[in-house]
């Protein structure tokens, strides 16, 4: 019954996305994809949409490297709780969107992790080899270091998200075996949470704000959006229409939960950065090393005719290797910087904010209409969405890696 429900849900825009006007066949496969996935997740939204391996790698590997004791496994793609005080109009796009991007986000990066230490583990193999040369152990290891690149290459064919010009289409069919769009599909739906997550700020506010940040440049047709921007617009315009908590209209609860979305936001950056700065500092920690360790590896292969300091001498360079592949390709250095920026910039928007009374118990006049709270709420939608539009940016090309 829930997938039913689920795929009634969607059917008007279904109609409506594939006779009103064109799609690409790409846009067809990302649609007929997300409709897969909501048919597994169910209504609930709490089911995960298929294997959780490679997210639990990610976050065993995040939690190693943060020093903390790693969550329950299970709680991979679980969606979080309604937010306190939100409007329930955008709540279960918010909800599933956020759960799905959490698993396909937790999959994408375990997939990295590894691919990365089983490129490595392949080269120990081949250095265990030579520098233990053994008959009787020569076909286990070659055999494991086999079973390594197949693994390799089976993750990067199965995850991997071919781009517009990457050869011959993929098939729109939600079942097929290999090229599933695990870095794709996390884009996307990160991307359309957050949309969802701030546009209960936009509802109440249609009078003055809606048609003003609907306006588009003339020449970004309706054709060429993709199905994840028509998705929001569809979804924003059928809410229109529908009841809403009236309370949302009030000036001064609609500032006090303008205030929470904001302060959410900028403890969830700060803690972002914080992340991203001590999994960078670690990988370097470990990078630092095995330079090291190469180094002595070396010297004391100068001295000695040790076949055993081969192991060393060229499995810490293949370590180091690995380490800088997880760092370069989940782009901690610069998504720790964005996100330290922005929550600079939120916390400049909260003063201005907070500069606005809340209660007539206050000093000047309490804020009567939501038309005083536009450019606030302009500022800040303009600031979560570019943000958003720039880490998909820096990570757009980040696919599932071949080592």
């Amino acid at each position: 019954m829930g997938a039913a429900a689920t795929d009634l849900d969607f059917e008007p825009f279904n109609e409506k996305l594939t006779t009103t006007s064109g799609i690409s066949l790409r846009e067809q496969v990302k649609w007929a994809d997300f409709r897969d996935d909501a048919r597994r997740q169910g209504v609930d939204l709490a089911h995960c949409p298929g294997w959780q391996l490679p997210g639990v790698v990610f976050v065993v590997f995040k939690s190693c490297m943060l020093v903390r004791w790693p969550r329950r496994w299970w709680d991979n793609c679980q969606v979080a709780d309604p937010a306190p005080g939100g409007n329930p109009s955008f709540e279960v796009d918010r909800r599933r969107f956020d759960a799905l991007a959490s698993f396909y986000g937790n999959r994408y990066r375990g997939s990295v992790v590894i691919n990365y230490v089983l490129g490595a583990l392949a080269v120990l193999c081949a250095l265990l080899h030579a520098a233990w040369f053994d008959h009787h152990h020569s076909r286990l290891l070659h055999g494991f270091e086999l079973v390594c690149i197949v693994v390799i290459v089976c993750i990067y064919w199965r995850g991997r998200s071919p781009g517009p010009h990457g050869g011959r289409q993929i098939p729109v069919d939600p079942g097929r075996v290999w090229n599933r769009r695990w870095h794709e599909r996390w884009l996307e739906y990160r991307g359309l949470a957050e949309r969802f997550r701030y546009a209960e700020l936009l509802h109440p506010l249609e009078a003055e704000v809606v048609n003003n940040f609907g306006e588009r440049d003339q020449h970004d047709a309706y054709e060429d959006r993709g199905w994840a921007q028509r998705y929001f617009e569809w979804r924003f315009r059928e809410t229109l229409g529908q009841h809403r908590d009236a309370g949302m209209h009030e000036p001064q609860r609609y500032l006090e939960r303008l205030r929470q979305i904001m302060h959410e936001q900028k403890t969830y950056h700060e803690g972002n950065a914080a992340e991203c700065e001590a999994i960078t500092r670690r990988l370097h920690w470990l990078s630092g090393f095995c330079f090291a360790g190469t180094l002595v590896a070396c010297v004391l292969a100068m001295r000695s005719n040790a076949h055993c300091l081969l192991l060393p001498a060229a499995g810490f360079p293949a370590l180091a290797a690995a380490a800088h592949g997880i760092l370069a390709t989940g782009e901690y250095i610069k998504l720790g910087e964005s996100s330290t920026a922005t929550a600079g910039a939120i916390g400049r928007l909260i003063g201005d904010v907070d500069a606005r009374p809340a209660d007539g118990q206050v000093r000047g006049e309490p804020v009567k209409s939501l038309t005083e709270l536009v450019p606030e709420v302009r500022a800040f939608w303009n600031l979560v969405t570019s943000e958003a539009t720039g880490w998909q940016a820096t990570l757009r090309d980040k696919n599932v890696p071949l080592p």
